[in-house]
């Protein structure tokens, strides 16, 4: 899978590395239908996280004035829920409700824990 990071004079919630961390964490089945992962400033549809099944591109928009733990922890949620989504083969460029995403919990409860150790050990390695 290519990532392709937009120029932006803002930084993302997740880095290309924290992105290529968490595709090692998590089953390879989940990033297997992207070709192109895109961090970018708008995405093309309205969740932070789109995926195109023609292109099998997917855009991920979550630009943040300053990095924090809320900001990195939501965006592993978003990541998450868009990564299930295509799983799923649910369709992308609309805005799913919030009891919607109560569907992704056992998902993110099981994978976030995960994701986040690793990005600490990247975190505390550099």
């Amino acid at each position: 899978m290519k990532i392709i990071v937009y120029n932006y004079e803002k930084q993302f919630a997740l880095s290309r590395k924290e992105i290529e961390t968490i595709q090692n964490v998590l089953p390879k089945e989940y990033f297997i239908p992207i070709l192109e992962f895109h961090l970018t400033t708008r995405s093309p549809g309205q969740e932070r996280f789109e995926y195109d099944y023609k292109t099998k591109i997917a855009y991920f928009e979550y630009k943040v004035e300053q990095k924090s733990t809320e900001t990195t922890n939501d965006a592993i949620e978003h990541l998450l829920i868009g990564l299930k989504r295509i799983k799923e083969k649910d369709t992308f460029g609309y805005l799913i409700k919030e009891t919607e995403k109560s569907r992704y919990d056992e998902f993110i409860q099981e994978w976030k824990p995960k994701c986040l150790n690793e990005l600490n050990k990247l975190k505390n390695w550099r």
